[in-house]
């Protein structure tokens, strides 16, 4: 990724005019960017200017060789997507480097081991030898270190230790909090560290989704759940993919328990949110690329959701629609992304499994979608009442399920 460099390398570069250059080109670079598709392939077509891309590595990796060679292995790992077999060779020969280089490893070694479902053992190791690191050296640990324990140290209880039950994601969260007030002296920057709690916030929803195997359970108790007052002000607010990911499954849970209103309610919030981040182009732009992340992909799959249900469920002339670059909306409605590599293999990865996700919804859940259309446009828009809709299970030419009025026959079950 080309808009991240390691932070002690950074408080060792930051005044060399040469390494001033290279951040002059690629935010020269970037302020050109005019659509979310040339935030998503922004990586992939600087790489693709070869003069330009090896300038920048080779200038770079120079000035890193000369100024702290102790780091060269760190910048080589952060640009050169090392695979997970050249990693573990580092990793092995881990006596050779320092305590946070043996972090900044494992840390793309969890990486890159989503994919092949391995990475809670690196996890394990990331949080052992966090905790087994003497203190005075930890705590002058870069930020990313710090983030990263803390990322993996609530995953690793979700997973493992966090009851499955209707406590599930406040004790997640508990957890989140209290972590989070351990960290407020020791991580640099407030606003990267309440970036990192949403964060964290959104992927437990995800994990409630895989761990508690009753979605009224989650539900209910993610209606209880409150976001501290002081995240509100984060710089972030309005324009970070996390609020919309946490926005995203609390609308994924209201479809799950089949709560019609608070499911459209959700539904309008999610649009609301979109709709404001989309009239700040250049904040958005600019927060999908924040610190080491590299979001705009897994932006677009969430986008999927929703355009797709305002273009197939919602699309009454009148409905809401998600004003966007044509160019984007095509996008993001492709059949497949086959072939289609986005800044690096993680992130492409990351960003297939994401589409994969939103695609299986409406396979798996057409029944329900048909009867939460049936509800807002017989119930919630034209007022009749529940016990004189009824869903017909027949199925019609169009090979889909359709919804049919029948005012002589009572429902048996609610909507």
């Amino acid at each position: 990724m080309l808009n991240y460099v390691p932070e002690r390398i950074y408080e060792v570069l930051k005044d060399e005019p040469r390494f001033n250059e290279l951040t002059e080109i690629i935010t020269d670079r970037f302020s050109k960017v005019g659509t979310l598709l040339d935030v998503v392939m922004f990586d992939t077509n600087a790489k693709a200017d070869k003069e330009i891309y090896n300038y920048y590595v080779n200038t770079l990796t120079e000035l890193v060789n000369e100024k702290c060679p102790e780091y060269a292995l760190q910048l080589h790992v952060t640009l050169m997507q090392s695979d997970k077999d050249e990693l573990l060779g580092y990793y092995d020969d881990r006596k050779k480097y320092d305590e946070e280089t043996t972090m900044y490893l494992l840390s793309y070694l969890i990486n890159c081991s989503y994919d092949d479902y391995t990475f809670p053992q690196f996890q394990k190791t990331y949080v052992e030898t966090y905790e087994s690191t003497p203190v005075e050296i930890r705590n002058n640990f870069s930020d990313y270190i710090h983030l990263k324990y803390i990322n993996s140290k609530v995953e690793r209880y979700a997973m493992y230790e966090a009851p499955r039950d209707a406590t599930f994601i406040i004790k997640v969260v508990d957890l989140l909090k209290r972590l989070y007030e351990n960290f407020k002296t020791i991580v640099h920057e407030p606003n990267i560290l309440k970036y990192c709690f949403i964060e964290i916030l959104d992927h437990s929803l995800t994990n409630a989704f895989k761990f508690v195997n009753n979605d009224k359970l989650i539900y209910d108790a993610v209606q209880q759940l409150e976001i501290p007052e002081e995240f509100e002000d984060g710089d972030f607010k309005g324009t970070s993919i996390n609020e919309l990911g946490i926005l995203d499954k609390k609308f994924e849970l209201a479809v799950a328990a089949r709560k019609w209103v608070d499911a459209i309610h959700k539904y309008n919030d999610v649009l609301d949110w979109i709709k404001l981040a989309l009239l700040h182009p250049e904040k958005l732009y600019r927060t999908l690329i924040i610190y080491d992340k590299v979001m705009a992909p897994n932006f677009c799959a969430i986008l999927r959701r929703y355009l797709r249900l305002s273009d197939e469920f919602f699309n009454r002339a009148g409905e809401r629609q998600i004003d966007i670059n044509p160019q984007d909306k095509e996008f993001i409605l492709k059949p497949d992304y086959e072939g289609l590599e986005v800044s690096n293999l993680e992130t492409t990865l990351s960003f297939n499994r994401l589409t994969k996700h939103m695609d299986d919804w409406f396979t798996n859940n057409g029944i329900s979608l048909y009867a939460f259309r049936a509800w807002y446009y017989n119930i919630y828009k034209n007022g009749l009442s529940e016990a004189y809709v009824q869903l017909s299970e027949d199925e019609p030419k169009d090979n889909k399920w359709f919804y049919s009025i029948n005012s002589r026959i009572r429902c048996g079950t609610s909507l």
